[in-house]
């Protein structure tokens, strides 16, 4: 159910002016990742964190084939809402990337610059349906679309 896909590219290179006295040179990785991923923030309500505290004695299905409740608390199955979210969608690019230059002056001097970069970018699009299980439901549909680019 919890898919990731990933591509990545990486580049460097370094080149030597004026009989090794200077250098010049750069790193760069690019990185593209999609999917769907799973929420293990404790304090919001993570799926994890739901596994981890649902009681193992629950069925994960009832005899109707719905997803089963918990009597003894509020926290709904984690298979349901894993089940239920299987087709939220994750986009992540990540660039970082460094360039630099170094300048030898004599032996035990040297100067040197460098400038980087680390570059993110999000897009996920989520879906979160009604349902009703014992104990536990949601009332509302919810759709979601968000995107970040933090720098």
């Amino acid at each position: 159910m919890i898919s990731r896909d990933w591509l990545s590219l990486a580049i460097l290179s370094e080149y030597k002016l004026f009989d090794d006295h200077f250098r010049i040179g750069e790193n760069i990785s690019l990185s593209h990742s999609w999917g769907t991923s799973v929420s293990n923030n404790a304090a919001l309500g993570g799926t994890l964190y739901e596994a981890y505290k649902f009681q193992s004695i629950t069925p994960v299905k009832n005899l109707e084939d719905e997803y089963a409740g918990n009597v003894f608390s509020d926290i709904p199955n984690p298979m349901g809402k894993l089940y239920r979210n299987k087709d939220n969608q994750d986009k992540k690019s990540r660039l970082v990337g460094n360039l630099y230059a170094e300048l030898h002056l004599f032996d035990g001097l040297m100067f040197k610059t460098s400038f980087g970069v680390d570059y993110n970018n999000l897009y996920r699009r989520s879906f979160s349906p009604k349902y009703d299980e014992l104990n536990a439901s949601e009332k509302l549909r919810h759709l979601a679309t968000i995107r970040s680019m933090p720098y």
